[in-house]
């Protein structure tokens, strides 16, 4: 487990913020038990990898005057069951019924008194096991920007297993099979279990920590940070709070130069049924809208001040050497696609109307137009949210510092 997260963290220099806290949280993500385990279902390839990765010794059994033993033992096939979770105060249950494993093997068999007969073939081994476990969040040093599960208690049970060989002793192998399948169970609850328990939290650690720290907006050098800055668990959901400060990036080097002082602000409870909730502080677009004037040439003198959240979205001052007004911007979520299954969620500007204006207001409208056009080259985000679809979303208004989007995930 700390060689995955050594290996996913420090991709990215954060020159003038290294180390962020609470404080600095912008945006904070929830997840119902629901969301959470639709979230696990999309993700159970992470599985598949790091369980047939497992290295497996060799097993040397007794049966009768025989001595089997199993070389090159390895994964020929799995079954991932629906993965149940449940939330309890700061920790996490699941429930794992039926994961099916099929094992090959090559072996050698020799009988121990004469005549010695001795014998080698190929074979399969097949299982069955229930895997019960309790695990809570926690950070650890070397990478405190990203969560990993840490196990409470677990127990695996050994439902069912099976034994098939193949060589030119088949009567025998028949009529041995019953204790040589007894006896490769016993080694397999005092050596395989803890190691196979084992790979599955590695698989889960690695589906929380498989996402990019910077997620690159369109068509820019800009990029949404997406350092975790805490994870808890509570009875009804998993929270996961993070900055998102928009900056330009050199992804060359990997590295952020600047950042923007802020202190997350007190927030009213919303409570909601969405699979995912996203709840989003207002001075996220303040530091992602004094990046527009790299995106325009007629508005180069642009000043933006991001005044307060109304409910039908943000409302913000624009002031150039022409006008001074106020322009109403609705949220957008809009879905890009990293890979399958993983979505970007990308919380866009997308112009309403403009609410008041001094001097030349005939250019208002367009200023509020190219907000709305170069809102995702530099785009509030948040990486590996899976299958949704912006159809599935509703925006709540929460207070003048914070908006709420829940969505209801993809099965």
């Amino acid at each position: 487990i700390q060689y995955i997260m050594q290996h996913e963290c420090g991709n990215f220099t954060f020159v003038s913020k290294p180390k962020i806290s609470v404080k600095d949280t912008l945006i904070t993500v929830k997840l119902t038990e629901t969301g959470l385990n639709k979230y696990v279902k999309q993700n159970v390839d992470y599985l598949y990898q790091f369980l047939t990765d497992i290295n497996i010794p060799d097993i040397t059994v007794t049966a009768g005057l025989f001595q089997l033993t199993l070389i090159d033992v390895h994964m020929k096939d799995l079954s991932v069951p629906i993965i149940d979770l449940k939330f309890i105060e700061n920790t996490s249950q699941f429930n794992m019924m039926n994961l099916k494993i099929s094992f090959q093997f090559h072996f050698k068999i020799q009988q121990q008194t004469y005549p010695y007969v001795s014998d080698e073939g190929d074979g399969t081994l097949s299982v069955a096991v229930h895997i019960l476990g309790e695990v809570q969040p926690q950070f650890i040093e070397s990478c405190p920007d990203r969560v990993q599960m840490q196990t409470v208690s677990s127990q695996l049970i050994l439902d069912e297993i099976r034994l098939k060989m193949n060589g030119n002793m088949q009567f025998l192998y028949d009529t041995l099979s019953p204790i040589l399948t007894s006896a490769i169970k016993q080694v397999f609850n005092a050596r395989m279990n803890q190691v196979l328990y084992e790979q599955l939290i590695i698989g889960f650690n690695f589906a929380l920590t498989d996402y990019r720290q910077v997620v690159q907006s369109a068509d820019s050098t800009y990029g949404a940070d997406n350092r975790n800055v805490n994870v808890k668990i509570t009875p009804d959901f998993l929270v996961s709070q993070f900055t998102c400060q928009v900056h330009k990036v050199d992804f060359a080097t990997k590295t952020v130069q600047n950042w923007v002082e802020t202190t997350a602000q007190p927030r009213p409870e919303v409570v909601s049924n969405y699979d995912i909730q996203y709840f989003i502080q207002k001075d996220v677009y303040q530091i992602a809208l004094n990046c527009f004037n790299e995106f325009t040439e007629e508005f180069k003198d642009v000043k933006f001040e991001v005044m307060k959240f109304v409910r039908m979205g943000l409302m913000t001052k624009a002031q150039t050497k022409d006008f001074s007004a106020v322009l109403l911007f609705q949220i957008k979520i809009d879905f890009r696609e990293y890979k399958k299954a993983d979505n970007d969620s990308n919380f866009n500007l997308a112009f309403n109307k403009v609410l008041e204006c001094v001097g030349d207001c005939a250019k208002v409208e367009t200023l509020g137009y190219e907000v709305e056009k170069h809102s995702n080259r530099a785009a509030v985000a948040i990486a590996q949210s899976n299958s949704m679809d912006a159809r599935e979303c509703i925006n709540i208004y929460v207070n003048d510092n914070y908006f709420h989007v829940g969505c209801q995930q993809f099965v």
